[in-house]
């Protein structure tokens, strides 16, 4: 399957958060919080993907929540699909399933980001199921649709011994199953994060890709700047209510854009966020 060409007009990735339902409760995660689960319908998605369509350079699903517990995952990515937009998945794994052989012979996916991290609270008996389910998806993707880059995320806590302990695990299991002979599968190492909130410590001023190169849209249609916003608090405005057209040229995101060309961001959230310090300046 070949991959699709990406038009240079497009320059923005989206995270389209199309459920806030996950199957677990990470204690990293916000998901672990959520009691209002929430789904999109799919009028909904087929509207903003529309409206996005000519930015879009990749469309993720992605916020919170396992994307592949909606009930219409594989109708979604058909939808973006058949725009001829390239697919990006970040999932916890569990449902690994989902992404069957039918999906990987039909519809060209460019990246799948596994939160291998949500098993630091996995029993043995569990990692070891985890392990043989994620391994046949390997296989299936080896099969179906090689190009597909694969990332085994171990974005965790160092510090901590029973962490690094699931880490040399896993790493130990990769090596027995000859992990470098899969295609564009990489294990992605990289210290735990903290999401942003409201009250964090203002970090010095700091590079940021967020809405410049990114935009995230809740379940409810609200933009806001990055991923990480699940609350919504950098929010420039709702796609169900204003075109998005209008969106990315009102002053709010104006404003956005400006603070973090002169480091100065304009969003609350944004000031106490560390992980802009990941971007290069």
């Amino acid at each position: 399957m070949k991959m699709m060409e990406i038009r240079k007009n497009k320059n923005k990735i989206f995270y389209i958060e199309i459920t806030t339902k996950c199957n677990l409760k990470c204690p990293f995660c916000p998901s672990s919080n959520q009691h209002d689960v929430q789904f999109m319908e799919e009028t909904v998605f087929q509207s903003i993907v529309g409206q996005i369509e000519d930015d879009a350079q990749l469309i993720y699903f992605h916020v919170l929540g396992e994307p592949t517990l909606h009930p219409k995952f594989r109708r979604f990515l058909e939808i973006v699909s058949k725009k001829k937009i390239p697919i990006g998945i970040t999932t916890n794994g569990t449902t690994i399933d989902q992404i069957d052989e039918d999906i990987l012979k039909h519809i060209p996916i460019q990246k799948i980001n596994i939160s291998l991290q949500c098993l630091i609270a996995f029993h043995e008996e569990n990692i070891q199921q985890y392990l043989e389910h994620l391994r046949c998806f390997l296989e299936r993707k080896e099969k179906y649709q090689p190009q597909l880059a694969v990332n085994l995320r171990l974005w965790n806590d160092k510090s901590n011994p029973q962490v690094c302990l699931l880490n040399q695990r896993l790493k130990e299991e990769f090596d027995q199953w000859d992990i470098a002979h899969y295609t564009y599968v990489r294990i992605a190492e990289a210290d735990e994060f903290e999401w942003p909130t409201l009250n964090g410590k203002v970090v010095q001023s700091s590079n940021c890709l967020g809405g410049k190169k990114q935009l995230a849209i809740l379940h409810d249609g609200r933009v806001v700047l990055c991923c990480l916003d699940y609350q919504g608090c950098t929010c420039i405005g709702n796609i169900l209510i204003q075109p998005y057209k209008e969106i990315i040229t009102s002053q709010v995101y104006q404003k956005a854009i400006e603070g973090f060309c002169s480091q100065k961001p304009y969003f609350e959230l944004c000031k106490g966020c560390s992980y802009r310090t990941r971007f290069k300046n």
